[in-house]
């Protein structure tokens, strides 16, 4: 070791017995990311339809072929339904909404039916969408209050400024499309998702429901109007929705 090591060598003892470390005390710091709130999917995909067609020589145990009508099991909820040709060529199973039926003609004359079905559910109740992100998967409008696709409701979307006892009853106003709307939902014989806003741009999924019976009777729609925005004068029918079951 020569000169100028030692003197550096010495300078640092001599700094140490001047300054000596602090004893420093342990405190566990905890870091707490605040829980993210329920979120959809990053990516939300219409499902792959499954299809099944009925061979007129081999009808299982709960399919019937009887001139231009058929009866058939619902893959999804296992209840069996009709499908005419002149009542509805194509018809959604009316317990759970999710497989419809389809017959083109009787099975002597060469006609088809068969059956699509979604086995998974694209919505999880209790989560929170996007207009956008529930127009991606139904269609339909991103504004209206019961978006159509190809001439029939896929879903509703229900604020409870308008309708304060959602998802079990809304009172529709006035308007064409409204109007138009309201009625075809109460046509339709099979249930719909349904999602109630929470907060800007988030809508609920609170389950499936369809239209159980509508009222245009002033009496009935007073008495549901429950302090809704809408006024009064306006509200066109209370439309009275039950809830699909769970499957």
């Amino acid at each position: 070791m020569n000169h100028w090591q030692r003197q550096w060598l010495s300078d640092r003892l001599h700094k140490k017995q001047q300054n000596p470390p602090a004893v420093e005390s342990f405190v566990p710091v905890v870091s707490i990311k605040p829980k993210r709130p329920s979120q959809p999917n990053d990516k939300i995909t219409a499902n792959i339809m499954k299809t099944k067609e009925l061979d007129p020589q081999n009808l299982g145990p709960k399919e019937d072929w009887a001139g231009n009508n058929i009866a058939l099991e619902c893959p999804v909820c296992r209840k069996v339904f009709l499908v005419s040709k002149q009542l509805h060529g194509e018809r959604h199973c009316p317990s759970c909404g999710r497989s419809r039926g389809m017959v083109t003609g009787g099975k002597e004359s060469g006609g088809k039916a068969s059956i699509i079905w979604d086995d998974a559910p694209a919505f999880t109740v209790g989560r929170k969408y996007s207009r956008k992100e529930i127009s991606a998967v139904l269609g339909g409008s991103e504004v209206e209050f019961l978006p159509t696709e190809n001439k029939r409701i896929v879903c509703g979307c229900f604020t409870l400024e308008h309708n304060p006892e959602a998802p079990d009853i809304v009172v529709p106003g006035t308007g064409k499309v409204i109007e138009r709307e309201a009625k075809l939902f109460c046509e339709q014989d099979y249930p719909v998702p349904i999602f109630i806003k929470r907060r800007p741009n988030e809508w609920e999924y609170v389950g499936d429901y369809k239209a159980e019976r509508s009222s245009t009777n002033t009496t009935e729609i007073a008495a549901h109007h429950k302090g809704s925005i809408t006024p009064l004068n306006e509200v066109t029918r209370v439309i009275f929705l039950q809830r699909a079951a769970m499957l």
